[in-house]
């Protein structure tokens, strides 16, 4: 953001003494007889998808209790076979991507 032009300390001592007192700011209309116009901010395509992914992973259960059930009764039914290739090859994988990400 650029400040420029003598209003601009007149501005900032206005802020000052409107954040002290705990009121919000409203800009000065004093440098012309128009409004001044409002702020707005405009998300990209990209940055709304985004913040939606954001969204739904926050919304996501960091445990999930759907898959750690069907688990628990597969292991005291003796039904799970953990395949130890498998597991290895998933360790190795995930240690490369630490290692270069």
């Amino acid at each position: 953001m650029k400040v420029s032009g003598d209003r601009s300390l007149v501005n900032l001592d206005a802020y000052i003494k409107n954040a002290h007192n705990g009121r919000a700011l409203k800009p000065s209309t004093q440098q012309g007889k128009g409004e001044v116009p409002e702020e707005s901010v405009k998300l990209s395509a990209k940055a709304r998808e985004l913040q939606k992914a954001r969204e739904i992973v926050e919304a996501t259960p960091e445990i999930r209790e759907d898959q750690v059930g069907r688990f628990k009764r597969e292991i005291e039914a003796g039904a799970y076979n953990v395949k130890g290739d498998k597991i290895a090859e998933k360790m190795l994988k995930e240690s490369l991507i630490d290692a270069f990400v």
